[in-house]
């Protein structure tokens, strides 16, 4: 397995959700895929999409990583993850407030909450980590015939703008082809995210290191990844949360069917592949990522 890292470079990030004034906290692997692949296109052009979609490998969605006296990686909270009593004691709103979780958090037993008390990690971190601070533009629109402001047509943009301490990185189960490497790498010329036009989705550097993978056994698993379950895998999901996905073409004022998805953080009985929906739209094949990226974990209602 390996770990991309992806390095900011002072900027904000548009990772959007439904609109512009709604952003995500952090992208997700099938946007993540559709930069990649267009990066693809690109580069090498579309004659052989097909065959670098069919051979693309397993990924995880875009996450939060700190780099400071030690390196965590964090993952957004799992359904189900078990919040320790004391500090639910302190705060039993923390079940609705936490919104990532360090790697350390699943085996460590001793944790601490910031003091936005939205993460959780390790108690032996000295540090008030804030992985990134939300950003609001307001803007004016243009009307396109009298390319005039239109002032009653205001709207909002809505950013993350990382710490300096932190970085991004996604996970890769499956090989790094030089093709797929090259595709990634222009991330640094082309950006990461939305309203990139605009200066958003800066990046500065892009790191490429072996990673030890996960446990294989466990009776509960989670998805880091954006999943389409397989038809024979849909009775493996416990709990779930969904996602509608949906956007635009590339090079093209086309926009792609909306679907819904099984969100990260869902939890299975057993792992599950998940897959590539590939549509077509006037013409061309549209592949919508959903391989799944699973973690196995324990629960608070079970024994992983």
């Amino acid at each position: 397995m390996k770990i991309v890292k992806i390095y900011p470079d002072k900027s904000k990030f548009h990772f959007g959700y439904l609109g512009l004034d709604i952003d995500d906290e952090f992208f997700h692997s099938d946007s993540l895929f559709s930069a990649i692949t267009i990066n693809y296109i690109r580069k090498f052009g579309d004659e052989n999409i097909n065959e670098f979609v069919s051979n693309f490998p397993k990924i995880s969605s875009l996450f939060y990583g700190w780099k400071s006296k030690k390196e965590l990686l964090f993952i957004p909270k799992f359904l189900d993850f078990e919040i320790p009593k004391n500090l639910l004691d302190r705060d039993r709103k923390l079940i609705k407030k936490i919104k990532f979780i360090s790697f350390d958090s699943l085996k460590e037993q001793k944790l601490k909450v910031n003091k936005n008390k939205d993460i959780i990690y390790p108690e032996n971190i000295d540090e008030d980590i804030n992985l990134f601070f939300d950003h609001v533009e307001e803007k004016v629109s243009i009307d396109r015939i009298t390319l005039k402001s239109a002032e009653d047509k205001l709207f909002n943009i809505s950013y993350v703008v990382p710490n300096e301490k932190t970085f991004f990185y996604f996970f890769v189960d499956g090989d790094i082809t030089d093709e797929l490497k090259e595709s990634i790498n222009m991330i640094k010329i082309f950006g990461l995210g939305g309203r990139i036009n605009t200066g958003s989705g800066k990046i500065k550097e892009i790191e490429f290191q072996d990673f030890p993978g996960f446990e294989t056994e466990s009776k509960y698993y989670t998805n880091l990844s954006v999943v389409y379950p397989k038809s024979t895998e849909v009775d493996y999901i416990i709990k779930y949360k969904l996602l509608e996905r949906k956007g635009w073409l590339y090079n093209d004022s086309s926009r792609k069917d909306n679907l819904i998805s099984i969100g990260e953080g869902s939890i299975f009985s057993r792992k599950i592949e998940g897959q590539i929906i590939t549509t077509n739209v006037m013409g061309k094949n549209i592949f919508r990522y959903g391989k799944a990226f699973m973690l196995p974990v324990v629960i608070k209602n079970g024994k992983g």
